[in-house]
Order: C-alpha cells, then sequence, then structure tokens
C-alpha cells in the first residue's frame, strides 16, 4: 500500500543523500509530513497558444525590499530557490502549493516543462475515475534533477512574495497499490472575496479579513467568478496517522483549471473543514450548496510524526 512519508523518514532520504536539496534547508522548512521549498526568482509569463502552456518572459520587478508585488488577475512563472535531486528512496514526490495560498485564491502548480508526462496541476477533475491520471501530474519522479518551476496566478487579490518565501511542499510517496480511503466533500457555503486586498501568503492568512459569508444557497458561476467555498463536511486526522491529497471536482462547468487550485494537501494532525475555489467558465451555470467540491484521497503514514502539526512552533497555518 501507498504511504505518505512522515517528516522522520524524509529526514532519513536527507542525511542517505537520496534527496539533496541546495542550498540547504531551514529546519523550519520540514514539516509534518512534507517539505517547504521556496521562492527564488519570479517572471512574467508568456502564454503559448498551440501549447495551451505558460512559459517565463522576464523577471518581475522588486521593490527596493526585495519584494515582488504581483497583480490579481496576470499569470506569473515562479522558480524555486532551491535545486531539487530526486536520486530515489520513494516511489516519487507530490510538488503541492502551501495550503495558505490555496486559502487566499492563489493557484500554484507545476510548469509542463518539469514533467516527465503532460499537464499539470492546472488540469480539473471530470470524474474520479481520472483521480490517477491527474493526481500524477503534480508529482516528480526518481532521476529528477533542478530547479523547479511553477505557475502562480490570484483570483481576487494582489500578491506580495519575496525570495525565500515558502511556496510549495514536497510530499513523498513510498510503497506499492493504492492508498486509503476516498470520499467526496461538498460545499457548505460561499465565502465572498473582500477587494482591494493585498496577501502575503507565505505568512500565513486570516479568513476573516479577506473572505465574508455570503449567505447564499446556489449561484451562478460565470467567467469572472471567483469565489472561496467551505466544505459542509470536516476532516479529523488528529492522530497523526493519516493525511490526504485532496483535488477539486470540474464536473465540465464550475472549476476554471487554470485559475483554480486543483492539488492540495491535509496534514496529519489537521481537524476540521477544507476549502476549494469557485470559478467559472464562458458558459453561466448554478451551483448550489451540497454540490460535490473535493475528491479526498486519504493515506497512512509512513513513520513517526516528529513534528506535530498542533505545536505551535510548527508554526502551521491552514
Amino acid at each position: 500500500m501507498k504511504k505518505i512519508m512522515a517528516d522522520s523518514k524524509l529526514e532519513k532520504m536527507l542525511a542517505r543523500g537520496n534527496l539533496e536539496l541546495s542550498p540547504r534547508i531551514e529546519k523550519e522548512q520540514i514539516r509534518p509530513a512534507s517539505i517547504d521549498l521556496r521562492v527564488g526568482k519570479i517572471y512574467d509569463a508568456i502564454y503559448h497558444r498551440e501549447r495551451h502552456a505558460y512559459y517565463p518572459g522576464n523577471e518581475v520587478g522588486k521593490d527596493a525590499d526585495g519584494v515582488y508585488h504581483l497583480k490579481a488577475g496576470r499569470h506569473y512563472c515562479v522558480e524555486t530557490l532551491e535545486k531539487v535531486d530526486f536520486k530515489g528512496g520513494a516511489d516519487s514526490f507530490y510538488v503541492i502549493p502551501r495550503s495558505s495560498f490555496g486559502r487566499s485564491l492563489v493557484s500554484v502548480g507545476l510548469l509542463e516543462e518539469n514533467l516527465h508526462n503532460s499537464g499539470g496541476v492546472r488540469h480539473a477533475v471530470s470524474d474520479a475515475s481520472e483521480y490517477e491520471e491527474k493526481r500524477e501530474d503534480s508529482t516528480i519522479k526518481p532521476g529528477y534533477s533542478g530547479k523547479i518551476a511553477l505557475s502562480l496566478s490570484s483570483a481576487s487579490f494582489g500578491v506580495d512574495l519575496k525570495k525565500g518565501d515558502r511556496i510549495v511542499q514536497l510530499v513523498g510517496i513510498e510503497g506499492e497499490g493504492e492508498g486509503g480511503n476516498t470520499y467526496s466533500m461538498h460545499i457548505g457555503k460561499f465565502l465572498g472575496s473582500l477587494l482591494g486586498k493585498t496577501v502575503k501568503p507565505a505568512n500565513g492568512v486570516k479568513d476573516d479579513t479577506l473572505f465574508t459569508d455570503m449567505y447564499l444557497e446556489s449561484l451562478v458561476a460565470s467567467e469572472k467568478t471567483a469565489v472561496k467555498c467551505q466544505t459542509k463536511e470536516t476532516v479529523n486526522y488528529s492522530d497523526d496517522m493519516r493525511a490526504a491529497i485532496v483535488l477539486c471536482y470540474s464536473k465540465g462547468r464550475a472549476l476554471d483549471s487554470d485559475r483554480s487550485v486543483n492539488v492540495s494537501y491535509v496534514d496529519p494532525g489537521y481537524s476540521g473543514r477544507l476549502f476549494g475555489m469557485l470559478s467559472g467558465d464562458g458558459v453561466p451555470e448554478v451551483v448550489r450548496t451540497g454540490d460535490r467540491l473535493l475528491y479526498v484521497k486519504e493515506y497512512k503514514v509512513s513513520g513517526i510524526v516528529k513534528r506535530s502539526y498542533a505545536d505551535k512552533k510548527t508554526g502551521s497555518h491552514y
């Protein structure tokens, strides 16, 4: 059975040289069951129409403090600070945005140039049978060597980032076969974005400063829709024995794959509701509370979790 690797196992991979990260990472980058990677440089994104993909252009200008001020509605390319040499010791690594980016409606995904297959986390899932194919699009395999190139776009807010900010996490998978349980989660309520805000996702997110309850049972998702949804159901991984990879449902209508955060991660130790971004395409469609929002695949955790999610020293901001 495939399992997610706890921090104790990830530390052993680093010590044995199965995974090399350069420059050397800081201790706080190792999480309960993942390793954070940081921002290196950020570039304007150039859209390639034939390939339907974004590629890096010129580096974005920084202010006197080294901060990139990114605009809502624009696409950017981000190069990680760390060079990754993945030599073995695990089946694969998911490359997943830190949760604070998704909670801010900031979409972060792999650029196609990283992948051994086509696609990337820009793709949404229209049916559970597509889960395995799309999930693999967000992984790197043994033999991967290089910095990781990412796409970034914000639906609602300006985004401030600087070199060294943590942006994505490597989630290690070991073993063969499948993971554990799979299930759907549904829309509990819609949260609207407060206008004129700038977010700093690397510093964590306080929902009440960015979003407000829309008190709606349904809404029409159109091309300019960007609404945060809270799930009706909760998860409970407080025993540190389970974690989950989460994908958004598309059903061919509600989620615009270029702007939604379609792959996310739930840490061992987390308990509570999850969130997803609802955005429309060119065809308006009614979306209701109770509609499917997320597809969750649980994994058992392999190894001992040394850094508890609930420990304030871990500094988790979910």
